[in-house]
């Protein structure tokens, strides 16, 4: 059975599961699945179309399925926010739904929010993802897994960061950065490979060495990016990562964050 504050307002269509905790001044209104054994903390507020899996950890405070925070949102559609299984959302962290009925904002699995970060409207975030401190996401742009954002970072809408990458704090994302791959700055730019993050990921030598190699013709190269991308399937033709660095490159539309300055000449 659940564990439900007597001061809690609990409204609408709201599925609860088993194991679940609710505590005091939390409010939940909408159309809301909550998956066995989560705890939702004081004073957190659920709204809208939200499902959230199982075992995961909300608030204090949080607040989870309000408007969009775009001109262009007229009120009228609600959209779904799909939250994952074992996440922890820490104290006043902001998920806002999506503007449009078919679309979502989505939190993958075992993530970490921590205190004041934003996830804008028609956000997408992957599994494993770090939100340090009071760093904000603007609408649509996308984390994918394995990422580290850093505190008091900034992201442009439509923006992506790639798997594995980490962005350093006080950063101003306005391009796609990279899988794989560290950046820093205002506006951020890559400054090397994630090493660290790979080897703890299990990444082999080898394949951090492809990934390193693939990012000195991409940046270090005299082949325009497009051609680059191009360039390192025919240098490693059976490496996945790679593929799906050309993948990412070739795929955006914002361009991806420049960095690893010919001057340099090393990825570390």
């Amino acid at each position: 059975m659940p564990k439900i504050h007597s001061s809690a307002i609990i409204e609408g269509n709201v599925s609860i599961g088993s194991e679940v905790e609710i505590g005091p001044n939390v409010v939940i209104i909408g159309n809301i699945t909550i998956g066995d054994g989560t705890k939702i903390n004081v004073g957190t507020c659920i709204y809208g179309n939200v499902h959230i899996g199982i075992k995961n950890k909300i608030g204090p405070y949080a607040i989870i399925g309000t408007d969009p925070q775009d001109l262009k949102y007229t009120g009228e559609e609600i959209g779904l926010i799909e939250i994952g299984y074992e996440n922890v959302i820490r104290e006043f962290v902001t998920i806002h739904k999506p503007t449009s009925k078919d679309s979502k904002t989505i939190i993958g699995n075992k993530c970490l929010l921590m205190v004041g970060a934003h996830v804008g409207h028609d956000v997408s975030i992957g599994n494993e993802v770090i939100l340090v401190n009071s760093c904000q996401l603007g609408g649509f742009s996308k984390v994918e897994d394995g990422a580290f954002i850093s505190s008091l970072i900034g992201i442009h809408q439509h923006t992506r960061v790639g798997k594995f990458a980490i962005v350093g704090a006080l950063s101003k994302i306005t391009q796609d950065i990279p899988p794989f791959t560290m950046a820093i700055g205002n506006p951020a730019e890559v400054v090397g490979i994630n090493s660290v993050g790979l080897r703890r990921r299990n990444f082999s030598p080898e394949e951090r060495n492809r990934i390193k190699e693939a990012y000195k013709t991409v940046y270090l190269s005299n082949y325009t990016i497009r051609e680059a991308a191009n360039k390192i399937i025919e240098m490693f033709p059976n490496d996945q990562n790679v593929k799906y660095i050309s993948e990412f490159i070739l795929s955006s539309k914002r361009g991806i964050a420049k960095g690893l300055r010919r001057e340099e000449g090393t990825v570390e």
